[in-house]
């Protein structure tokens, strides 16, 4: 039979195993979206949220809301486990999954962005040229009279 202790430890250990996994799963979503520093600076706070509270669920569930010294050296010895053996194998596999749903995402938005874009090249375009063709006109008539004077003095009618 194994000791509270033990427990705690052990799952305390098993926790920072899964800290490291969703560390590896927002990691493959950052090099993936290729996301700005401000996105990284979210995503890092909310990490550190879910890493705090899951820590806390921990300690309160095993160890009776006592924190014990041994505690936080079975967090990082399973997070170093994690990163030592299998971190590369899985970052590589969540990199994939990450990539195919951008990827399904991406094409169910054409999808669904198609009659607006249709819309778009038959209403806006169309207006957009007309608009461009009349200043242009305006341009022509206003040069056409100032370029006659030859010292861009405009005269007054």
């Amino acid at each position: 039979m194994m000791t509270a202790q033990a427990t705690l430890f052990l799952a305390a250990a098993a926790y920072g195993v899964v800290m490291a996994l969703v560390f590896d799963l927002f990691r493959a979503v950052r090099i993936t979206l290729k996301t700005g520093s401000a996105l990284t600076a979210i995503t890092d706070i909310v990490y550190v949220i879910i890493a705090f509270s899951g820590a806390v669920y921990v300690v309160w569930r095993y160890g009776s809301g006592k924190f014990r010294f041994y505690e936080p050296l079975g967090l990082t010895l399973g997070a170093v486990i994690y990163f030592g053996l299998i971190s590369r194998f899985i970052l590589k596999v969540f990199l994939f999954i990450v990539k195919k749903i951008c990827e399904i995402i991406g094409f169910i938005l054409k999808i669904l962005l198609t009659p607006l874009r249709f819309l778009y090249k038959i209403l806006i375009v169309p207006t957009r040229k007309r608009i461009s063709a009349i200043k242009q006109r305006r341009r022509c008539d206003n040069a056409g009279e100032y370029g006659k004077q030859g010292n861009g003095i405009r005269k007054e009618p």
